[in-house]
């Protein structure tokens, strides 16, 4: 047989393998879709799909109003710093989620319910939207954006809301998880440290410890404040007030009334669990009473940032803080010369705030997932089913996060326990702070708190 004729016998067969090919990736191609037309329509909440060349849309419901330096915008350059090291690499260009580009979509929580609301409904609005990272604040997911998401089946997994009716069987809503840790953990840490650290050493005969709390209202601050005055109460000491303070912020009759309040209780420790700008004037305003000179001042994580240090001045120098303990992460390889530095080049500086590691982790947690349940098509095309993303979450297990060991309950508590520590100022972790090391760290699980441990 001539040359000629053998390639052009080779040329009608490889024709005839790739048509024979086609046909079968073709009908590999129409199995593939009936059965993810299958999966979706017994899915309650249907799939969300991306076609070829779609983006993955991530939402960000947080907050980025006043007072929050430390909170959403910490929270939205971790969220990024998870998209950008989709390739496994911190270089600044985004990565990719099984072959799609990744979008984040910001929204702000207003650290309000119906902000929380209004945000997640503007986000559920978008056809290609995977997940939320949000919210910033309890009150924003509390019978607010946590609702409305779950509802439409939509994961939202926050990096910082701590409240502990969050999780609460009675209120906790399906789609809802968090990576943060359940205040349950942080209020029993700080008592415990008031307790052992903060007793004035005049205490004689039967004289014990009196604390004070103020809290604003908000189911974060009340809730803390709550815990915090019952595990104080359970080692024997007294609360002598429970006060609401109202927005100190921008009401001088509300810091006047508060201010009088802790005068006639005259508390040995005050317990400030507020937000900022509430924060700094409370501190300022107690710190101008000559008869509170004695009180230590304590408050919580939500204002453990860069702003209180700047609003607060001179006043904030003493002032106990709580926040997770960052001892271990800065013995994590990781998070040292890696995680850190992207955030400093991105940021520019340090984390302001306290919840970057958290983000982080929600953000991988729900790409992860998504991997796991995702329905491939030909050319690249997927589709995610919203009850199975739901269910990969419950499959968690000892994941380690930068934030720590991840393990996913029923409950929509990731963190199962927590290292909390508390930092005295301007001593803090945050960027304006000092640094250096806490004046107390505890580690605690949920189920220690719940026995009373």
């Amino acid at each position: 047989m001539r040359p000629q004729a053998v390639r052009a016998g080779v040329a009608s067969l490889l024709a005839l393998m790739l048509i024979a090919a086609g046909c079968a990736q073709e009908r590999i191609g129409d199995e593939a879709a009936r059965a993810t037309e299958e999966v979706c329509a017994a899915d309650p909440f249907g799939c969300v799909v991306f076609n070829v060349g779609d983006p993955v849309e991530i939402g960000a419901l947080l907050w980025f109003g006043q007072g929050s330096t430390g909170s959403g915008v910490n929270s939205q350059v971790a969220v990024n710093l998870a998209v950008d090291y989709l390739d496994g690499v911190f270089d600044g260009v985004p990565g990719q989620l099984l072959g799609h580009p990744v979008e984040v979509l910001l929204e702000d929580d207003g650290c309000s319910r119906e902000s929380g609301i209004a945000g997640a409904e503007r986000l559920q609005g978008e056809p290609r939207l995977l997940g939320v990272v949000g919210t910033t604040c309890s009150s924003a997911a509390l019978n607010g954006a946590a609702l409305v998401l779950s509802e439409a089946g939509i994961l939202l997994v926050s990096p910082s809301a701590t409240a502990p009716t969050l999780t609460d069987p009675e209120n906790r809503q399906r789609f809802f998880f968090r990576t943060a840790p359940n205040d349950s953990i942080q209020g029993s840490v700080i008592a415990d440290f008031v307790m052992r650290d903060l007793a004035p050493a005049d205490l004689v005969g039967d004289d014990v410890m009196q604390v004070a709390t103020v809290d604003d209202g908000d189911p974060y601050s009340a809730e803390l404040a709550n815990v915090f005055a019952q595990r104080i109460e359970l080692q024997g000491g007294s609360v002598v007030g429970s006060f609401s303070s109202g927005d100190l912020a921008t009401d001088v009759a509300a810091v006047q009334r508060v201010v009088g309040e802790l005068v006639v209780a005259a508390p040995d420790v005050i317990f400030l669990p507020l937000f900022e700008p509430d924060c700094s004037t409370a501190v300022r305003a107690i710190r101008a009473e000559p008869s509170l000179a004695d009180a230590q001042l304590v408050v919580a994580e939500a204002c453990v940032d860069t702003e209180f240090l700047r609003a607060a001045g001179a006043a904030a120098n003493g002032v106990f803080g709580s926040s997770p303990d960052f001892s271990d992460s800065a013995a994590d390889p990781f998070y040292v010369q890696e995680f850190l530095p992207a955030f400093e080049r991105r940021f520019g500086g340090p984390p302001p705030g306290v919840w970057h590691a958290h983000a982080f982790d929600a953000a991988n947690l729900m790409f992860d997932a998504t991997r796991r349940v995702a329905l491939r098509l030909p050319g690249g095309a997927f589709a995610v089913p919203r009850s199975a993303l739901r269910s990969a979450f419950l499959e968690v297990s000892r994941y380690r996060g930068v934030s720590g060991l991840i393990t996913c309950t029923p409950s929509g508590d990731c963190a199962q326990s927590a290292r909390i520590a508390i930092y005295q100022a301007p001593a803090w972790p945050v960027e304006g702070g000092s640094g250096g090391a806490p004046v107390f760290s505890q580690s605690k699980s949920l189920a220690d708190v719940r026995n009373n441990q």
